[in-house]
């Protein structure tokens, strides 16, 4: 969303703070993929707004998360 928005929508951090540490916690991932080439739509790019990452490969980003950042992948 970061990237698509321009950095309009910024990833939020997480952080779990637990009171009780005997109680048992679970997570659950719920992910998301596009499958092809993501951009920046135009009516988010303005004077103000200038495009942030270039038109970059969702799954390509995925993998190349795990050995940097996406500004490195598809950044201007």
């Amino acid at each position: 969303m970061q990237a698509w928005s321009n950095d309009r929508i910024q990833s939020p951090n997480h952080k779990v703070v637990m009171n009780n540490g005997k109680e048992t916690r679970y997570s659950l991932g719920l992910f998301a993929f596009y499958k092809g080439i993501l951009k920046v739509p135009e009516e988010l790019i303005d004077e103000e707004h200038p495009v942030q990452y270039k038109p970059f490969d969702h799954i390509g980003l995925l993998n190349f998360t795990y050995s940097a950042n996406m500004k490195a992948y598809c950044g201007v």
